[in-house]
C-alpha cells in the first residue's frame, strides 16, 4: 500500500506540471489568460506542492526539517531586503540622465534650512514615488508622500484647500501658510517637473517674501476690504489671500501721497481704476519700470468718458502694449444666460509659462466687459510680447457709442457682417529680449478685464490664471534656470497576443519555473541520500 501511494505521489508533481504546461499553451494560443487558463494552472500548482510529500516512519522529522529550512530561507530573503533597503543603489542608464537629479538640486536640498514636504495629489504611486525618493535622500529636511483624493475624504472637509488631481503641493513645514502649488498634466514627465518643484522649495523657504504693491486712491479694486458675493465687486481680497498662503506679501499705496514706487517693490499691481493718473503718478511708474520692474495691470474698457483713462493707456503703450477702449463682443464664445458683451474664454496660449497649464482646469473664464490687450506697431525692439488668450473667430469691437446707446435703449448689440469678425486678444505679456535690455525694461501682463479677479468671481481658473501672472512677473519662475533634457521616446508596439504572452511569461513561467526548480532539486538531492 505505502509502495502505491509512493508511485502516486511521484506521479502526482508530473501531472501537475503538464497541467500548468497545458494552460500556458492554451492561453499562448487563445491570446489569452481565460478562467479556463486560470483553473488549470490552480489545479497544476495544487498538484505540484504534492512534491514535497513523503510517506515513510521518519515523515514527521521530514516535514519539520522542510518546514525550518524553508524559514531560514524567507527569514534570509527579508534580511537581504532591509540591507538592499537601507542601502539604496541606483544607476540612471538613460540617456541624457533624465532620472539623475541635477547638481543644482543636489545642493539646495543638501543644505536645507527650514523643513518642507513636497505633496503630490494623485491616484497613482507610480512614476512619482521612485522620482521623489531621490529627494528626500539628499536630506532630512526633505518629506514626500502621495495623497489620493478618492481615498482620503477627509481631504474635502478642509477648509481653504483646492483639492485637484495632478498637484504638487510642496509647503514649509515650520511656517503656516507658506505653500507653492504646481499644476501639470497626467501624462507629463515627471523628470521635466524638477526645476518647477526645485523653485516651489525655493519659494517657501526663502527669508523674505514677495512684496506686491497695490496702487490705490484711483478707483481701483482693492485688497483691504471683503466684499460679499452680491454686494460691491471692487475688492480683490480673496485673490490678495491667494498669493499671501502662497509665500507673498500684500501691501497698499498711495502713489499721489508717495509720488514713487517703493524700492523693495516685486511687482506693482494696477486692477480696474475708475479714474486716470496724475502725470507726476505716470512718471514715478514710468521709473520704477525703467529700472526693470514689473507690472501687473487689469484695465477695463471704459463705460463713460472720464474712465478711457488716456495717460494710463499712453504709459503702456510706450511699452509696446496696446490697449483698446472697445468692447470686445464675441457671437460664439458666450454663455446664454449672458449676452455677446460677456466672452467665454476657451483658447489659451499654450507656449507661455502663465498659461500652458491652464487647459485641464475645468470651466470658462467668463470675461465681463473686455477691451483688447496686444502689441503696438511702434513697440521696443528690445522687448519681447505674447498674447495669453484669445476670443472666437466670430468676435468684434463694440464702441462707447454703441455700448451706450444700447444700454439706453435697453436692445442687444447686433452682431456685424461676418467679414467683420476675428479672433482678438484679450490679454498679453511682455518681457526684456536680453540680458542687456534686463536692466531697463519691465516683465508686465496686462489683462483686458479686471473683474475676473473680484471676489464674487474668483473660482479656481480665475485664481491660477491671476497667480501665475504674478509668479511670471516677479520672475520666480527662474529662480534656478536647469538645462532642459531631451526625451527621445521609443515606444514599442505590442498586440494583444504579445502583450499576453509577456504577461504569462512573467506571471507563471519564470516564476513557477525558479520556484519549483530550486526546490525540485533540492527534494531529489534529499531523497537519495
Amino acid at each position: 500500500m505505502i509502495s502505491l501511494l509512493g508511485k502516486i505521489l511521484k506521479a502526482l508533481p508530473v501531472l501537475g506540471g503538464l497541467i500548468v504546461a497545458a494552460a500556458v499553451l492554451l492561453s499562448i494560443r487563445h491570446g489569452q489568460m481565460d478562467q479556463t487558463s486560470i483553473a488549470l494552472i490552480g489545479a497544476g500548482f495544487f498538484l505540484l506542492l504534492t512534491l514535497f510529500l513523503k510517506i515513510e516512519p521518519a515523515s514527521l522529522r521530514y516535514y519539520a526539517n522542510l518546514i525550518v529550512l524553508s524559514a531560514l530561507m524567507l527569514a534570509n530573503l527579508a534580511l537581504v531586503f532591509l540591507l538592499a533597503r537601507n542601502h539604496d543603489v541606483r544607476w540612471d542608464l538613460t540617456r541624457n540622465a533624465r532620472w539623475t537629479l541635477a547638481p543644482q538640486t543636489r545642493q539646495v536640498l543638501e543644505n536645507l534650512k527650514k523643513p518642507v514636504e513636497i505633496e503630490v495629489v494623485a491616484t497613482q504611486n507610480e512614476p512619482y514615488y521612485s522620482y521623489f525618493r531621490q529627494w528626500t535622500a539628499l536630506g532630512p529636511r526633505v518629506a514626500f508622500k502621495i495623497t489620493n483624493p478618492y481615498r482620503t475624504p477627509e481631504m474635502a472637509r478642509m477648509p481653504n484647500e483646492e483639492i485637484r488631481i495632478d498637484t504638487i503641493r510642496v509647503r514649509n513645514v515650520e511656517e503656516e501658510g507658506r505653500i507653492s502649488r504646481i499644476q501639470f498634466k497626467s501624462d507629463v514627465d515627471v523628470a521635466s517637473l524638477e526645476k518647477d518643484v526645485l523653485n516651489a522649495v525655493l519659494r517657501v523657504t526663502q527669508d523674505e517674501r514677495i512684496r506686491i504693491y497695490f496702487v490705490s486712491r484711483h478707483g481701483e479694486k482693492s485688497p483691504d476690504f471683503v466684499a460679499g458675493e452680491k454686494g460691491d465687486l471692487r475688492s480683490i481680497s480673496k485673490f490678495a489671500d491667494v498669493l499671501y498662503e502662497r509665500a507673498m506679501e500684500i501691501r497698499i499705496f498711495d502713489l499721489q501721497a508717495d509720488r514713487m514706487v517703493p524700492d523693495d517693490c516685486d511687482l506693482l499691481a494696477i486692477v480696474g481704476p475708475l479714474v486716470d493718473y496724475e502725470e507726476s503718478e505716470i512718471a514715478a511708474i514710468r521709473k520704477y519700470l525703467d529700472r526693470g520692474g514689473s507690472l501687473l495691470a487689469c484695465l477695463d474698457p471704459p463705460a463713460a468718458e472720464m474712465m478711457r483713462l488716456p495717460r494710463l493707456r499712453g504709459l503702456l503703450a510706450e511699452y509696446g502694449m496696446g490697449v483698446g477702449e472697445d468692447f470686445v463682443a464675441d457671437y460664439a464664445g458666450h454663455s446664454a444666460e449672458h449676452s455677446a458683451l460677456v466672452p467665454l474664454i476657451r483658447a489659451f496660449n499654450p507656449g507661455n509659462e502663465i498659461t500652458e497649464n491652464l487647459e485641464g482646469i475645468s470651466g470658462d473664464l467668463p470675461l465681463y466687459l473686455a477691451c483688447a490687450v496686444g502689441k503696438t506697431d511702434d513697440a521696443p525692439k528690445d522687448m519681447t510680447y505674447v498674447s495669453l488668450m484669445l476670443s472666437s473667430d466670430q468676435s468684434w469691437n463694440v464702441t462707447l457709442d454703441e455700448y451706450t446707446r444700447a444700454a439706453e435703449e435697453k436692445v442687444s448689440i447686433k452682431a456685424p457682417p461676418s467679414s467683420k469678425w476675428a479672433k482678438i486678444s484679450l490679454a498679453a505679456a511682455a518681457w526684456p529680449a536680453n540680458e542687456q535690455a534686463a536692466a531697463r525694461r519691465p516683465r508686465m501682463v496686462v489683462f483686458g478685464d479686471s473683474d475676473f479677479l473680484s471676489n464674487a468671481r474668483l473660482g479656481n481658473l480665475e485664481a491660477t490664471l491671476g497667480y501665475f501672472s504674478v509668479n511670471w512677473a516677479v520672475r520666480q519662475d527662474a529662480l534656478i534656470a536647469l538645462p532642459p533634457r531631451i526625451v527621445e521616446k521609443t515606444p514599442m508596439l505590442l498586440n494583444s497576443r504579445q502583450r499576453n504572452l509577456i504577461s504569462i511569461l512573467s506571471v507563471v513561467v519564470i516564476p513557477f519555473s525558479v520556484f519549483f526548480g530550486g526546490l525540485t532539486y533540492t527534494t531529489i538531492r534529499r531523497r537519495k541520500r
